[in-house]
């Protein structure tokens, strides 16, 4: 009977712990479905964000889990608020926004019958600019009312705009005048009143000793800016005009008009020198490039166009916008051009070959102005959504893209602190970088043929590159070639240094992959056990280990003291992916290409060193137990070979690099896909995160590289203290 009894005890305490392990199964399984919806939840905010839904976009990333969000939440979020500033007050449609010729402030002129005037660091509003509540009108003038249900008590401001000592302002209005303030005071100069129809807008000559002022009656006046007396008018449009602009030197007035053209006109004799033609609707701005020797007009018809100013030739067409466009207007260096539509969002393009480079998303309706800062580092968009902002105008909102190189990009790496790139290309060069501003600081020159990797060392003092003949270590600094490893057979086409920057760990197109002396260049130790070439070697955080990654379709784990073999990692099988090479390759990496579609296309330990994370041409990454060689993961999703994988400094997030032209970002402890980053034209060759986690850097065959930032805007950290952030 006892015997029974503790039979039946033993079964029942079996029975509870099978329950208890059903439950705690159940329970992994549900936060597993948990962050596998998150990661949906993500994609879907980021497609929000693309289509211009910042509203929609917040709505699902605030109605996620704060214990899942990490890099992926706070990129979406970052994007949703790329802005530096919004400035807020007017409560109507901010019809313009300007810069200070010094870039300290902001003017604005708003539909609410106001200008005003900002700090452009702080948003602080510092003045307000009205005008009497019942001008008088000019004689025969025709109202029009341009902004539906506008129930402003005084008439619609069109235009505001800074004098070139930024100490006065010019607005102009509905009600057929333009108006000069004392920007200090806000006191009312005078007033220009002899137009007969509203007033678009008004701009000084670059001496401020004119003004120029655009209307619907036609016309283009030019005035003298002190007595307010007018000077000339430029006739000739054949519907209204809708902005004017002088040429940098003074010479001649650009004009824009209702009519589908922009003309030039020569401002010693008032007559047109060039008609500008080519756009399908009404073109609603029209200014000069800072040289002179260019023009950028905006249209109704949904382009922007760039012409020679002394030929009249059309020289690019922008595309990319939706619906119309309402301003461009050049950089003050002329590289870059920014446009303004009723699509609700800026553009930047390059200025000589039109290609898009960013798109500024915010505001909640169309968007009326953008302008550079004069120094060119900002843009302030007015919208219809009563707002203006101030934008960062060299990273983009998405990524900066850093660009120079003429070749495929194969590796991108940061340095111990974030704040400089290098890349490695094909076309002979390594380069550093600032890592914020996309600035070339360094070129490393001194190779022969293609650049297959760069690595800073720990203290970010040397750079390590390998070419088709040799591995250099450098002064990253000054770019002074340090030592070179002698002994190297064939081509490297991965370095790394050990963690106290002592060793350097190379493999490539051999069997072998070697240790050597960082300083002196020496070599210290050989690995074999890989039965063809290595594509990856790196060492664990300690440095007493070193993982490698072969086309063998394995990845070994290595003693870095004795060299002994401890794991062989096997498990990539899969032949329906192929990795995409560039097409004009070496011998040797022809044949490397060649390999199999299993071959394992680089290695890496988790920064705790518990976890091994391998990439492969089978299109999928992953993770293995660093003790033991089981695998614990495996990541698919890519459509293409995976080529480069790394963890977020907490290891909490993998991001993978692939030949399908993405990057992807997963969840570490369930494999959940979490983000997708588009934006490469070629195979995505490389990718790590930078040291603090906050941004991830790719590198492509479309020649550039990117860097893909989850910082606030305000320059913070993520958050340490919400689980889940890196």
């Amino acid at each position: 009977a006892r015997d029974r009894e503790k039979a039946a005890r033993s079964e029942a305490e079996t029975a509870r712990d099978g329950e208890k392990a059903a439950r705690a199964e159940a329970d992994r399984e549900r936060e597993k479905s948990a962050v596998f919806e998150y990661g949906r939840t993500i994609e879907l905010a980021h497609q929000e964000w693309r289509y211009n839904n910042i509203a929609g976009a917040m709505t699902l990333l605030n109605g996620t889990r704060p214990d899942l969000r990490g890099w992926e939440w706070h990129y979406v979020h970052r994007l949703c608020q790329a802005e530096l500033l919004t400035l807020r007050g007017h409560t109507l449609v901010v019809t313009s926004a300007g810069f200070s010729p010094d870039g300290a402030r902001v003017v604005t002129a708003s539909a609410d019958g106001s200008a005003r005037v900002w700090d452009a660091k702080t948003g602080k509003e510092l003045l307000v600019l009205r005008g009497n509540t019942a001008p008088r009108l000019p004689p025969g003038f025709r109202p029009v009312a341009p902004f539906p249900g506008n129930a402003a008590p005084l008439p619609p401001l069109t235009s505001a705009a800074f004098s070139p000592d930024s100490s006065r302002i010019v607005t102009t209005s509905l009600d057929g005048t333009a108006r000069m303030w004392d920007a200090t005071t806000g006191k009312e100069l005078f007033t220009l009143r002899e137009h007969k129809g509203h007033v678009h807008a008004a701009g000084f000559s670059p001496d401020g000793a004119r003004i120029v002022t655009a209307s619907s009656d036609g016309t283009a006046r030019v005035w003298d800016a002190k007595s307010g007396l007018r000077l000339g008018t430029l006739p000739g449009h054949t519907g209204g005009v809708t902005s004017a602009a002088f040429s940098p030197d003074g010479t001649r007035i650009v004009t824009a008009g209702n009519d589908k053209t922009a003309r030039v006109w020569d401002i010693r004799t008032g007559k047109e020198s060039l008609t500008l033609k080519g756009h399908t609707d009404g073109v609603r701005s029209a200014c000069f490039s800072p040289d002179g020797t260019r023009i950028v007009t905006a249209s109704s018809d949904g382009t922007a166009r760039v012409w020679g100013a002394k030929t009249g030739a059309e020289l690019l067409s922008l595309w990319g916008h939706n619906n119309g466009i309402t301003t461009a207007g050049f950089s003050p260096d002329g590289a870059r051009v920014v446009t303004a539509s009723s699509d609700g969002t800026a553009r930047v393009w390059n200025a000589q070959t039109g290609a898009e480079l960013f798109a500024l998303k915010g505001h909640a309706t169309f968007i009326t102005a953008a302008v550079f800062s004069p120094d060119g580092s900002r843009v302030v968009t007015a919208s219809g959504d009563q707002t203006a902002r101030v934008w960062d105008a060299l990273t983009g909102a998405d990524s900066l893209a850093i660009q120079g190189h003429t070749r495929d990009v194969r590796m991108a790496a940061f340095c111990p602190d974030g704040e400089w790139l290098a890349t490695a290309s094909f076309d002979g060069t390594a380069r550093v970088w600032n890592a914020k501003t996309g600035k070339d600081l360094l070129a490393l020159k001194r190779h022969r043929g293609h650049v297959h990797t760069v690595c800073f060392s720990p203290d970010g003092a040397r750079v390590i590159t390998a070419d088709d003949a040799s591995t250099r270590v450098w002064d990253a600094t000054t770019g002074v070639e340090r030592s070179t490893l002698r002994g190297q057979t064939g081509i490297v086409t991965s370095a790394s240094f050990s963690p106290d920057g002592f060793r350097v760990v190379t493999a490539g197109n051999s069997l072998v992959a070697r240790v050597w002396d960082a300083n002196t260049g020496k070599e210290l130790l050989e690995l074999k056990g890989h039965a063809t070439f290595l594509t990856s070697a790196a060492f664990n955080l300690d440095g007493t280990r070193i993982v490698t990654a072969s086309l063998d379709g394995t990845a070994r784990v290595w003693d870095a003291t004795t060299g002994a073999v401890l794991l062989v990692l096997k498990g990539h099988t899969h032949d329906a992916a192929s990795m995409v090479f560039s097409p004009a390759l070496p011998p040797d990496l022809a044949r490397m290409r060649d390999g199999t579609a299993n071959a394992v296309t680089s290695a890496v330990f988790s920064p705790d060193g518990t976890r091994v994370l391998t990439g492969s041409r089978d299109g999928t990454a992953r993770m293995w137990d660093a003790t033991t060689g089981q695998e614990i993961l495996t990541l698919r999703g890519h459509t293409s070979g995976v080529t480069s994988v790394a963890f977020s400094p907490d290891g909490t997030r993998i991001v993978t690099a692939s030949g399908d032209r993405t990057a992807r970002v997963w969840d570490a402890k369930t494999g959940a896909e979490l983000l997708t980053l588009k934006g490469h034209t070629g195979s995505v060759t490389s990718v790590a995160f930078s040291p603090d986690g906050v941004r991830i850097v790719t590198a492509s065959s479309d020649g550039t590289a990117r860097v893909w930032d989850a910082s606030a805007m305000n320059g913070e950290l993520l958050p340490r203290d919400v689980p889940g952030a890196l």
